[in-house]
């Protein structure tokens, strides 16, 4: 009798095993493929806010255009934003996709600003988000720590005068921000 017990507990500890086995066999699978749709997609939406600056550039520096040309050129590139968040949204975190489309509201009023300072201030302000958004999608992906993770087994350091200079100036940088918080 403790034989047979002894058994049918093996029969149901095996059966759980595998059933555990195969649900995390099955959960690696399925992360792999979304992991790479995401990616994917974030790689295209990367791509977007680069594609973008051009665009913002001649919407606010081009003269030639009329207030309905500069709002219909700049409205057309916001929808197509809107509509590939909105298409891929399964795969975009919600705070990241909303601010990438936030930073493009009003762009094309900034060519309108007859203040320079104010301008200049907007302008840089565009740039700044669009840096940041860049910067949450990399961190999202989970590009930013395997950049970390390949830096420390390569242990190479790139260095030169330019490397050097932006260092400095991202140690200013940051420097302002722990000021400001």
């Amino acid at each position: 009798m403790q034989t047979a017990l002894i058994a049918f507990l093996g029969v149901i500890v095996g059966a759980l095993l595998t059933e555990y086995f195969r649900v995390k066999n099955r959960i690696e699978l399925f992360s792999s493929k979304v992991f790479d749709k995401r990616l994917a997609t974030y790689e295209e939406l990367y791509k977007k806010l680069t594609d973008s600056l051009d665009i913002a550039k001649d919407v606010i520096e081009n003269p030639n255009y009329t207030k309905e040309e500069r709002t219909e050129i700049w409205n057309t590139f916001v929808l197509s934003i809107a509509s590939y968040n909105d298409e891929h949204s399964l795969y975009l975190n919600e705070d990241i996709s909303v601010h990438c489309l936030a930073l493009f509201f009003d762009v094309d009023e900034i060519h309108y600003i007859k203040n320079p300072e104010k301008k200049k201030k907007e302008i840089d302000q565009f740039y700044k988000s669009i840096r940041d958004a860049k910067e949450m999608i990399r961190k999202e992906t989970g590009l930013h720590e395997l950049d970390k993770y390949f830096r420390t087994i390569i242990k190479f350091k790139p260095t030169s005068e330019i490397i050097e200079y932006l260092n400095r100036r991202r140690k200013e940088l940051e420097g302002k921000k722990k000021k400001n918080k």
